[in-house]
């Protein structure tokens, strides 16, 4: 089996209009066939709406600089599979696609000889990095949830140092519940009986459900604001510096490299992680915590391309998400006589008719193409018909091809101006790499 081949089948395994699952039993039948790799694996258990992909990255830097052999495991990945599945600091490796995933084809094809469904794409995905973080002897896993937390295939591997639950806000309503009280419901089932869990910047509803949640559990509730917080110095072009102070020590004047006051919440929740996991076991200093949080590089997230023109990507893709997005570009380049230029995309599922409020305004001219997720992509056409309706004044440009519509955005500015691409990770992975190939960048 070729890599490519590997990959074909792991993508095969994606099925659209599925059902979701009811329980995790599919995943747990696929990951006892497999031999049980998950057992054993330590890991930091991330979940929340928005702003746990930038946890989950920090906690695996701390860990790394602290000396810990460490797997970062995200999803969906920007420009290459491996994105997915990393170990210190490497993508998964093309020799462990060749390696793992004709075992999981075998339990597959067992699985549904024997009566069950196939596993989805995500559950085999989770297999396998469990497959490859038990051969690589982590000491510990940074592992963020897929969707929601209950019902999610990471939620099948058991050995949860510490739960995070970064914010709580409305996405995946159709999976999830309608209610942010449903969400957190979905998110809270992260939480493991005794151990402790920290929770970000929670409103008043969504709170109340992970409290009683912790309460039932016996778990303990780490809670941002009240046992850690942190005082914001400044936030630029360079990133943050910030003081965070923890349940075990006050960490002054740290360098965070991602751009937005948002992401300050983001590095106090992955310390008090990281202090959660130390008291279990895995020792993390002061100095780790320096060094981590200065060496985290975190694609499409307020990225910025290139500076002339200012090519600044984003994959914000919920309204939360896209309020946050505005909030930072306000703060970061007010308007200086700067025209700001978007493209934007969205998949179909999302609440387009509210995603965008906070940020068209800001924009001059729209260009909307359509994500290349086609099984749930909204096409451009219906997104600038909706956005046509809601700011008449505002051009718009429909232009379905990725490649054609970054094209558009280039051509609409100046050396001066801004082009930004949001809306979807899927269409930013996209547009990352035409705009790596258009702007002369040939690394990642």
């Amino acid at each position: 089996m070729s890599p490519e081949e590997a990959l074909a089948f792991l993508h095969g395994l994606y099925r659209p209009g599925a059902k979701p699952p009811t329980s995790l039993a599919r995943v747990r039948e696929l990951l006892r066939r497999l031999g049980h790799p998950e057992l054993g694996l330590r890991t930091v258990h991330i979940t929340g709406t928005n702003g746990k992909g930038s946890v989950a990255a920090t906690v695996a830097e701390i860990m790394r600089a602290a000396g810990h052999r460490t797997g970062l495991f995200i999803s969906p990945y920007l420009e290459r599979f491996g994105e997915r599945v990393v170990f210190d600091g490497r993508e998964l490796p093309d020799e462990a696609l060749v390696s793992f995933v004709p075992r999981i084809r075998a339990a597959v094809a067992g699985m549904t000889a024997a009566g069950w469904d196939a596993p989805a794409e995500f559950e085999a995905v989770t297999a396998l990095a469990a497959l490859y973080y038990q051969r690589e002897a982590a000491d510990v896993v940074s592992l963020e949830a897929g969707l929601g937390g209950r019902l999610d295939a990471t939620n099948a591997i058991p050995g949860s140092l510490v739960s995070v639950i970064t914010r709580v806000g409305l996405d995946h309503v159709d999976r999830l519940g309608p209610t942010v009280a449903d969400i957190a419901r979905e998110k809270a089932d992260i939480i493991r009986p005794g151990g402790p869990v920290v929770a970000g910047r929670l409103r008043p509803e969504p709170l109340a459900v992970i409290t009683g949640a912790a309460a039932a559990r016996r778990a303990q509730l780490v809670l941002l604001g009240r046992d850690f917080d942190y005082t914001l110095h400044s936030s630029g072009l360079d990133g943050l510096r910030l003081t965070v102070r923890g349940r075990l020590a006050s960490y002054d004047g740290l360098h965070f490299p991602l751009l937005g006051e948002h992401q300050a919440d983001n590095l106090a929740c992955a310390v008090a992680a990281v202090e959660c996991a130390a008291e279990r076991g895995l020792p993390v200093t002061p100095e780790a915590i320096r060094a981590g949080a200065a060496a985290v590089r975190w694609p499409a997230r307020l990225e910025i391309l290139s500076s002339t023109p200012t090519v600044i990507l984003d994959g914000a893709h919920n309204p939360d998400a896209i309020e946050a997005l505005a909030a930072s570009l306000r703060a970061l380049f007010g308007r200086q006589g700067r025209r700001l230029v978007a493209v934007v995309g969205a998949l179909g599922d999302k609440a387009t008719e509210a995603m965008f409020a906070s940020l068209l305004p800001l924009v001059d001219e729209l260009v909307v193409t359509t994500p290349s997720f086609a099984a749930r992509a909204m096409p451009a056409e219906r997104l600038a018909a909706l956005v046509r309706d809601q700011y008449p004044e505002l051009p718009v440009r429909s232009v379905p091809d990725i490649r054609d519509a970054v094209c558009a955005g280039l051509s609409l500015v100046g050396p001066r101006d801004l082009l930004l691409v949001t809306g979807s990770f899927y269409l930013v992975g996209d547009a990352r790499r035409h705009l790596r190939e258009l702007l002369g960048f040939v690394s990642p």
